[in-house]
């Protein structure tokens, strides 16, 4: 009888470890999944939700902006049905900073349209529009990529497009009657102010590079620019830099990896950086933005380069099946417009792409030097020729001393 006992113990505590392993199991199990689930979530695509303008109250989307409705229709308007439900929705690389204006002024002439307006950066928008599984409901397209742009237009993603406003713009400004540029801006230098308490002052390459040279030591880890991994501009940027002037762009580059350059994928990160004093420099930003901030803070400078200046254009196209191609062209037309231009500039927005008088110029300086503008044409499909990418960009990384791993913030 009490060997019974003991071996019905025995299984007793058999059982119990076993239980006690399998529910282990299941809590290591359950930990993992979490583990796992944060991980990938930290993959995922970061943009923010779209934000919303219109003229009708949505207590459903709280972010929309409520104007009164007005009387009277642009000139520059087609007459369309008046819907409620109907929708516009723009995918754009542009700060939501720097486009309000004008999306508030949009749905104020036109109320019969609600806009929902999505930030977006240049790889990750062109790669919606390539994945179908996407199911990205954008029908306009605006980025500054404008060599990613051209690709979607010569693969066959964006639809035809023509109006009064559209046959004004010069010709290297559009291509095909499917993509269209709406400003153009130059790439610029900023430099922290205090590293530079006189009046010099690099203000073009050659000076940036001999600053560099003199001041070693104080350079290092304190440069800034694109990472053309992760960011279209910054690749496009980087391309026609070494295309324009090859001998100087390598010395740069050499110059910039053995100083510990620091790669970023967005321009304001850079000259947060700058005005803290992490950077002295952040070399190939966007105009716009750099003006936007340099106005704002003293400790921040603005640098044209006198050698030759890129400008920059920022482009917009309908994508192919867009769902609101009527709004999508009423909206082109109302950037193009005198009127949506001036608002660009009286409100210190971006760079028009028509000339445009007003006081904003003493904030959107202009270059003095050559000025070198990236075209709409079909030289901007060969740098996006897969194998000479490829080698361009391990030749940048190569030449940076940058390891595998990117600064992309």
């Amino acid at each position: 009888m009490a060997r019974q006992t003991v071996i019905r113990n025995k299984d007793a505590q058999s059982n119990l470890i076993k239980h006690t392993k399998r529910y282990m199991e299941l809590i290591l199990l359950s930990v993992f999944g979490f583990l796992v689930s944060g991980i990938l979530a930290l993959f995922q695509p970061l943009h923010a939700a779209p934000v919303y303008f219109s003229n009708g109250i949505n207590e459903e989307e709280p972010y929309a902006f409520h104007e009164p409705p007005t009387s009277g229709r642009s000139g520059i308007e087609t007459a369309l049905e008046v819907s409620p439900e109907r929708t516009l929705h723009i995918q754009s690389t542009l700060d939501i900073e720097s486009f309000e204006p004008l999306l508030k002024e949009f749905v104020k002439r036109n109320p019969d349209v609600k806009v929902a307006y999505e930030d977006i950066n240049t790889l990750e928008l062109y790669q919606n529009l390539l994945d179908e599984k996407a199911n990205s409901n954008a029908s306009l397209i605006i980025s500054s990529a404008m060599d990613l742009q051209l690709k979607l237009v010569n693969d066959g993603y964006a639809e035809r497009y023509s109006s009064f406003e559209t046959d004004k713009l010069p010709s290297y400004a559009k291509w095909r009657n499917q993509i269209f540029a709406f400003s153009k801006e130059p790439v610029v230098m900023v430099i922290n102010r205090a590293h530079y308490p006189g009046a010099t002052f690099p203000d073009d390459r050659e000076s940036l590079l001999a600053s560099i040279r003199l001041n070693d030591t104080a350079f290092k880890g304190k440069i800034g620019t694109y990472d053309i991994r992760t960011s279209g501009v910054g690749y496009l940027l980087a391309s026609q830099d070494a295309r324009q002037a090859d001998t100087m762009w390598g010395r740069l580059i050499e110059a910039f990896g053995s100083h510990d350059v620091k790669s970023y994928c967005c321009t304001g990160d850079m000259i947060d950086d700058v005005a803290e004093g992490s950077l002295i420099v952040a070399y190939n930003l966007l105009g716009s933005y750099a003006a936007q901030r340099v106005e704002k803070d003293p400790r921040l400078m603005m640098v044209l380069p006198k050698d030759y200046t890129l400008m920059l254009m920022r482009t917009a196209l309908i994508p192919k099946g867009a769902k609101n191609y009527e709004d999508a062209g009423r909206f082109l037309d109302f950037i193009l417009s005198k009127d949506g231009q001036e608002i660009m500039s009286l409100k210190k927005l971006l760079y028009p792409i028509s000339s445009v008088k007003t006081d904003s110029q003493k904030v959107f300086a202009m270059p003095l030097g050559p000025t070198r503008v990236i075209e709409l044409d079909q030289q901007l499909l060969v740098g996006r020729d897969l194998i000479k990418q490829q080698r361009f960009i391990e030749g940048w990384r190569s030449a940076l001393e940058i390891k595998k791993e990117s600064k992309n913030e």
